[in-house]
This record gives C-alpha cells, structure tokens and sequence, in this order.
C-alpha cells in the first residue's frame, strides 16, 4: 500500500514535475506546497463519491434545542466530510432513511436536524491512513492534487485541466465500479405474490 510521500511525488508526476520528496518533515518546496494542499484535497476527493472502504456510523449526539419543522437536532461528526443517510441503527429498516438537514449553529459547528429518534448516521470519514486507500482512491487523489498543484509548479492552465479531467474519469470509474464490492439482501417478495405461488 502506498505512503503518504509516495501519493505526493506521484501527484509531482502526474503534471509532469520530477519531485523527489523524502519526509513529510524535510525543507523543500514541494513538500512545503503539498503538505498545505493535502488535507482539503484528501477530503474533496473523498466526498466526491462515496467510496464503500471510507463508510463508518456513528450514533448522533444530540445538541438540545431542535428547530422548527424538526424534532431533533444533532451534532455533526467532527470526522464526517459527507452525511450518506440517517437510520436507527437496523440495517434492515435503512432501506427507508429517515429525512434529515444539515445546517450550523453559529457558535460550535454544524447540524443534522432530523425526526429520527436516536439517530446513527452512516457517513464518509475524512481518513488519513494513506495505508488504507485502495489503489483507485490514489489515483483519484494524486490527479486531484496534480490539478491543484498545476498551476503553481508549471504556470499551466492546460496542464492543470488536463489533470483534473483524469481526476474526474478516474471518480466516474470509481463509482461505476464500486457497486461490483457489495451484495444487498435480495428485494422480498410481495405476500400477495406469495400467496398466488
């Protein structure tokens, strides 16, 4: 699986500079440029679909006053960079999630407002253990991050499209793909059709 260092100099590569990074902690330009770069890339690339190995739940913790027009009010995850669905921790009432509204408070972050009771949101995670990222994901990210660095390291607005077209048929791969990695519990049949049988 591949290192943190080894996603950057292959991001260097991907608009055609020959960066030889290190060490997250060494001196160089690069490394300096990229290191500002990553975490937003990481987390656009990781909302840009939702990637089955990024998925985890949490029970919402809830903040107190709920909002007009919904029953409870919850606190974001701090670790969540997209909110998939809301259920009440059954898998099998999921097939219907509960509506729910993301908003901020003003003061700590943001919401999820929503009528769900004891609510367990199903996210995507901003997750920084590089080790993990399936091989699609590095290539998603590594054009992500080429296309950001485009235009600083080689002043080129072409090269810098160039990269984030790749970047955006490497996500539509993605999701055309991803469904191939899960099996659903098959559609139950209608009693009434039973019944005929």
């Amino acid at each position: 699986m591949p290192s943190k260092i080894e996603v950057w100099n292959l991001a260097f590569l991907r608009i055609g500079h020959d960066a030889n990074i290190q060490s997250e902690a060494e001196d160089s330009e690069e490394r300096k440029v990229i290191s500002k770069l990553w975490p937003t890339a990481r987390d656009t690339a990781l909302q840009a679909h939702t990637w089955g190995w990024a998925k985890t739940s949490a029970t919402l913790a809830l903040t107190g006053t709920a909002i007009a027009g919904w029953q409870y009010s919850y606190r974001y995850p701090v670790d969540c960079v997209f909110a998939r669905y809301i259920n009440t921790g059954d898998r099998h009432k999921a097939a219907v999630p509960f509506p729910f509204e993301v908003a901020y408070d003003g003061a700590s972050g943001r919401l999820i407002w929503t009528d769900a009771k004891d609510a367990v949101l199903v996210y995507t995670a901003s997750i920084d253990v590089v080790s993990v990222y399936p091989p699609m994901f590095v290539e998603a990210l590594s054009y992500l991050l080429g296309a950001q660095l485009a235009m600083t390291i080689t002043k080129s607005a072409k090269v810098r499209q160039e990269t984030f077209n790749a970047y955006s048929l490497v996500v539509a791969q993605a999701r055309a793909n991803e469904k191939s990695e899960e099996q659903t519990d098959p559609l139950k049949e209608s009693p009434a059709i039973s019944f005929r049988a």
